[in-house]
Order: structure tokens, then sequence, then C-alpha cells
């Protein structure tokens, strides 16, 4: 239920257990809390709220992109190489040339989780997923084309997938 409500943009996650003394609830508990906090720099950092959609309506989706952004229309195509472009010149320093635009550094993620007690398929769509992505949850990676990721979920489970480099962010008190 936490990345449920990471899902559903929770500022928090608070825990309660009608058995507390299981050392079984607290360690899986310790281990979700590693995880959260591990995504906490993409949760905090700036950034943008992307829309997305999956194929299953059990199947709930957040996709979050963060450092610099562009608006997605004027970002550069990655598969393009900079162009040059001739502006005036001076007799002493020759042509003046300046490259055009790249697309910016970004980073990401996407929480998807199968809200149901069936095993599931889904195809999640967004804009910002192409290519690999990283699963660190899973130790495993998933390829993103034309902008659309597909996953086989277990009953109830949640998958992690992240790209680029961990954004900075600074928390209250730090």
């Amino acid at each position: 239920m936490a990345y449920q409500a990471l899902v559903h943009r929770a500022t928090g996650l608070l825990y309660f257990s009608y058995w507390p003394r299981q050392p079984r609830t607290w360690q899986a508990i310790a281990g979700l809390n590693a995880e959260v906090q591990q995504l906490v720099p993409r949760l905090v950092a700036s950034g943008r709220e992307i829309p997305s959609q999956s194929s299953r309506q059990e199947v709930q989706v957040r996709v979050r992109q963060s450092g610099s952004i562009a608006p997605s229309n004027q970002m550069a195509n990655p598969k393009t190489k900079p162009r040059s472009i001739k502006k005036a010149s001076s007799k002493d320093q020759g042509p003046l040339v300046v490259k055009a635009p790249v697309k910016p550094e970004t980073s990401g993620m996407m929480i998807a989780i199968n809200t149901s007690p069936h095993f599931v398929r889904a195809a999640v769509r967004a804009e910002v997923l192409e290519g690999e992505l990283r699963m660190p949850f899973e130790n495993r990676t998933a390829i993103a084309r034309n902008h659309i990721v597909a996953e086989r979920f277990a009953p109830y489970e949640a998958h992690v997938y992240t790209w680029g480099a961990e954004p900075e962010s600074v928390l209250a008190g730090e």
C-alpha cells in the first residue's frame, strides 16, 4: 500500500500493525523504507508529473520527471547530432559557430502497481519513456519502445523504474 500511496502523490507514509510484536512485519517495513529512501531525491526534486496511461485499469501509474526540463516540443531529437549555425564573422576570428540546443539532461521515475489479486499483463505509456529503464529493486532493466513499457505484474505487485542520474535535492533541516 505504500507504493499505491506514492502513485497517488502521498507526501508521507505511516505504518500500523495489529501484530506489533511480529519481527517479520517490521523487517518487511525496514526493507520498504530503504526502497522509499532511495526514491526520495526523485520524489522531492524539482520537476513535473508526466501524464501516463495503463492498458489495464488495475494497474495504477505515476511518472515523474526531474532535472533540467524543457517542454517536450522544444527538446531536440536525441538521435540527431547538434547542427552548427554560422553567424557573422570577424576578419580576425573567422566564423562564429553556435551549436543548436540538445536534449537537456533529465532523470525520472515511474511507479506502477497492480491493485488486483490477479496476475496482470499491462502496457504503460508516457511521453518520456524511451530506451533502457533501470528497475533498482529487482536488479534488472526494462526496455521502453515507442514510449511504452510492457510488464507482467503479480497480485498487488509494484514495479519501480528509473532513468538518468539521481537528481540533487535538499530536504528540510539539511
